[in-house]
């Protein structure tokens, strides 16, 4: 669950699927520290890169996007942020990804390829699909 001042805090579940008891397990989920500019943290998990295991995404008020990659790899690790995540179609080069304010995301497979596009909606209404 992302946090107003972009610390991120993980439920687990401690029942069944039929029947859920979601109880905190880590209340710093990451490391990731808490920013007052960075604020409103809004998390994703999706396979984004077909490794079989899930990613971490998070968009945030500044409408910065990080990706996480197999996070649950350590889950009290202090997570390192990827950010240069979508290419340039230009260049073909990675950048650093800013999409609009207080970005929150989605992912599922759209076009039919077996992989998860991301779709990024901002509080200015725009929607950016990649």
């Amino acid at each position: 669950m992302g946090r107003l001042f972009g610390e991120l805090e993980y439920f687990g579940n401690t029942g069944t699927r039929a029947n859920p008891v979601f109880r905190m397990v880590n209340p710093a989920l990451g490391g990731i520290p808490v920013d007052p500019f960075d604020r409103s943290t809004a998390p994703l998990v999706a396979d984004m890169d077909g490794s079989g295991k899930p990613d971490l995404l998070t968009g945030n008020r500044n409408g910065v996007l990080r990706i996480f990659a197999d996070f649950t790899n350590d889950l009290n690790a202090v997570f390192t942020p990827e950010e240069n995540v979508l290419a340039d179609s230009l260049t073909g080069q990675y950048l650093a990804t800013k999409l609009g304010g207080n970005l929150t995301l989605a992912a599922g497979d759209l076009t039919g390829d077996g992989m998860p596009d991301l779709v990024a909606g901002s509080a200015a209404g725009g929607l950016a699909v990649s």
